[in-house]
């Protein structure tokens, strides 16, 4: 699948969605999903309110999952110094996990992902419908929809991606119409040995 990946977007909307896994990938992708090993997140986090069941991705269970992450590092690599001029040297996704969102009016509120989180934050949609949106605070002020469906990845961007790290977005998952399947995707600066 041809992807379409716009970084400029991520300044202006706080994140991007484009289509990027092929029908194939989907499917199998959310076949590793069907045998991970879910538990309910807590239900609050701080003033974040979460209602989903997450499982760490096993990249020997996984190996469809770990390649289209590959292939995605790849894209934002090219894409970056296509658009950007920049490169990233040696980024790499280093956590990623399954999360299962109930129907429901709140699957996560408005969040800012942990400081150590740098840079990118990718979810592949496997399936289902739900509401992603980014804002200006926790609160909700100002939202943005961000339209994606299944087989198109979401990238955020996180600390250490904009020259200012106060631009950085809040996004939400809420609104869920349709149990919705994700993998996600960071780099965690205090795993990566660098």
């Amino acid at each position: 699948m041809e992807e379409k990946m716009n970084i400029l977007k991520l300044k202006q909307y706080g994140a991007d969605s484009f289509p990027f896994l092929t029908e194939e990938e989907r499917l199998g992708m959310l076949s590793e999903a069907v045998v991970a090993e879910f538990q309910k997140a807590p239900a609050v986090i701080g003033r974040v309110q979460q209602n989903f069941f997450e499982a760490e991705v096993n990249p020997y269970w996984a190996p469809i999952t770990m390649r289209a992450f590959s292939r995605l590092e790849q894209c934002i690599r090219d894409t970056l110094a296509a658009q950007l001029k920049r490169t990233l040297g040696r980024f790499f996704f280093n956590e990623h996990r399954f999360h299962r969102y109930p129907v429901g009016p709140v699957g996560i509120s408005g969040h800012r992902d942990e400081a150590k989180f740098q840079l990118f934050i990718a979810v592949f949609v496997l399936a289902g419908k739900g509401d992603f949106r980014t804002h200006v605070d926790r609160e909700g002020k100002k939202p943005l929809y961000i339209y994606e469906q299944p087989g198109h990845c979401i990238l955020i961007p996180t600390l250490g991606f904009f020259d200012d790290d106060n631009s950085i977005p809040f996004h939400s998952v809420v609104d869920i119409s349709e149990e919705r399947t994700v993998v996600a995707a960071r780099f965690d600066s205090l795993k990566s040995g660098l």
